[in-house]
């Protein structure tokens, strides 16, 4: 379960004490329905709350998954200014990595903002390449600070953006866990920590102001494509965003439209999402080295063009597809 918290109320839910964070969290049973908590400029304070309401709940930390949403980097790109105390900030997200790994192992602490470039209006490859440069910076971070490889990269999960094209989503997705087996290869990780926990978000950008009702088919096809590239979770935006705040109703549909895909399209299980993502094969082998290639500047494409049969990446040539008039008669063209 994702969840938006802002002291001000404006962009999530308005908790600033940890009593309102318990009213918040009030019959929510976390080792059954895990909370991650998605990034703000308050993440650090709302991380903290967060481990002290589940050591208040007498709970077995161990045992917990969810996520901190600490996230310095990608709230530094937005806000822009440079990398003026990013460097503090990676020390401190490093400090509370330390700590998770050691008494919460299955609490993801920093959140990469993946779907950043694309809501500023970047493609698919942009996304991957940033993804990428920031999984590498928070790895050299943790691993300076003393974790082991493998400790560093369970600490990461990663956002997408998913859109309304379902094949553009699916390929997307599987290119990234290709992508980051690469990388997290040449840190030195074991192959069962070079997987990738994805939380894919409908993207804002595809949704329009006029004839919002447009957007829940929007939303349905960017929910589709999230399912079947195997997202591990999923946020639907109210289709009314663009008009200012959500509605109780438009919220309630963005909660039913998951619903219906996971118990009606039955878009869950494994093998499903595995046959689904066929058509998308070629793009999800040749996207790797574009986003290597975007990405040079922070040391990220080596990793992601160094062979890894451990992670079951081949390299290979990229074939283009035969456009489908060439296989069309002449006859039939006119």
């Amino acid at each position: 379960m994702a969840l938006a918290l802002d002291p001000t109320g404006a962009n999530g839910v308005a908790v600033r004490t940890l009593d309102e964070l318990k009213t918040v969290l009030d019959g929510v049973m976390l080792d059954l329905a895990p909370v991650y908590l998605q990034p703000s400029r308050m993440a650090p304070q709302y991380a903290a709350l967060a481990l002290t309401y589940m050591q208040d709940q007498g709970l077995d930390l161990k045992a917990l998954r969810g996520g901190l949403g600490l996230s310095p980097i990608g709230q530094k790109s937005m806000a822009g200014g440079g990398a003026v105390n990013l460097p503090e900030r990676l020390q401190r997200t490093a400090e509370a990595a330390s700590w998770c790994a050691e008494h919460a192992p299955g609490i993801k602490v920093v959140s990469i903002t993946a779907n950043a470039p694309h809501e500023a209006g970047g493609s698919a490859v942009h996304e991957l390449a940033f993804a990428c440069a920031g999984g590498a910076s928070y790895m050299r971070a943790f691993i300076d600070h003393g974790l082991t490889p493998d400790q560093a990269a369970n600490a990461l999960e990663f956002s997408f953006a998913a859109d309304a094209d379902v094949h553009l989503t699916i390929a997307k997705l599987r290119a990234a866990r290709r992508v980051w087996a690469r990388v997290a290869d040449a840190f030195g990780c074991s192959p069962e920590a070079q997987g990738m926990r994805i939380c894919a978000i409908t993207s804002s950008r595809m949704l329009t102001a006029r004839d919002a009702w447009n957007n829940l088919i929007r939303n349905a096809c960017a929910g589709l494509g999230a399912a079947a590239g195997g997202a591990d979770s999923i946020t639907v935006r109210a289709f009314n965003e663009p008009l200012g705040a959500a509605t109780p109703f438009a919220r309630r549909l963005g909660r039913n439209l998951q619903i219906m895909l996971m118990e009606e399209s039955h878009l869950a299980p494994q093998p499903i999402r595995q046959a689904a993502a066929i058509f998308t094969r070629r793009s999800a082998i040749a996207w790797p080295r574009r986003a290597g290639s975007c990405s040079s500047r922070s040391n990220v494409a080596a990793a992601c063009l160094k062979p890894s049969r451990r992670a079951g990446c081949r390299t290979r040539s990229a074939r283009r597809a035969t456009p489908m008039w060439r296989n069309t008669p002449k006859a039939a063209r006119r």
